[in-house]
């Protein structure tokens, strides 16, 4: 394991208490919303930030923290001043072109915040949006209802 992979994990523990969760829940609503949001700015690309808690071994997602972002039709800018008490797991974007596979800049942004990743691929609908890990892996989810 790379340095940096080994202080990123370290990092996590103090922040979460754990760096392993074995499953991520994501509730419908926001992926309802995430689907409604990607609609609504088509054909720019959008950005949020994924908000939730930690139960026992499980991530579970259930709001969007927004920020001020810069939108064109191939990437995003954000200016990321969310408050320190604000419980952001990752991030999501959309991607306005069919694909949900994660560019080399997607990547790096992935390194730098959080836990999990979402992008939703055009047309913007469930079956569009793929999770990924900090690393860029691509990760099951369960939707609860």
């Amino acid at each position: 394991m790379k340095l940096i992979e080994i202080l990123k994990e370290k990092l996590l523990s103090l922040l979460f208490g754990k760096t392993r969760i074995n499953k991520v829940v994501i509730e419908k609503t926001l992926l309802e919303n995430i689907m409604k949001f990607a609609k609504v700015n088509h054909p720019n690309e959008f950005i949020a930030f994924l908000g939730g808690r930690i139960n026992k071994d499980e991530l579970v997602l259930t709001n969007l923290l927004y920020q001020q972002y810069f939108p064109s039709t191939d990437s995003v800018f954000t200016r990321i001043n969310l408050p320190m008490t604000a419980q952001s797991f990752g991030t999501v974007h959309s991607h306005p072109i069919p694909s949900n596979k994660p560019s080399k800049q997607d990547l790096f942004l992935f390194g730098k915040q959080g836990m999990v990743h979402m992008i939703i691929k055009y047309p913007y609908r469930l079956g569009d949006i793929a999770v990924y890990n900090f690393k860029g892996e691509r990760i099951n989810f369960k939707i609860k209802e």
